[in-house]
């Protein structure tokens, strides 16, 4: 898998992927990654000068999210 990108913020730096690295990071293909990625979904990138870029911290987030609606019947 790619190496994380660093992205600087104000308060310290977040660690980010490409839109095709967090697809294959959640077994997803690309075109699926951008329908659950806000405003259609719950997937929140965030842009870096004209890259959309995915924060490793929201990809998690994310699965947490799905593993939780799976096992109490899909109810969130």
């Amino acid at each position: 898998m790619a190496e994380a990108i660093s992205v600087p913020l104000q308060h310290g730096t977040i660690d980010c992927i490409s839109r095709t690295e967090a697809a294959k990071r959640l077994g997803i293909s690309v075109r699926t990654l951008d329908r659950r990625t806000v405003p259609h979904g719950p997937i929140r990138p965030i842009r870096f000068g004209r890259r959309v870029l995915f924060p490793i911290a929201e990809l998690d987030r994310y699965v947490v999210g799905e593993l939780a609606a799976s096992t109490d019947g899909g109810k969130r």
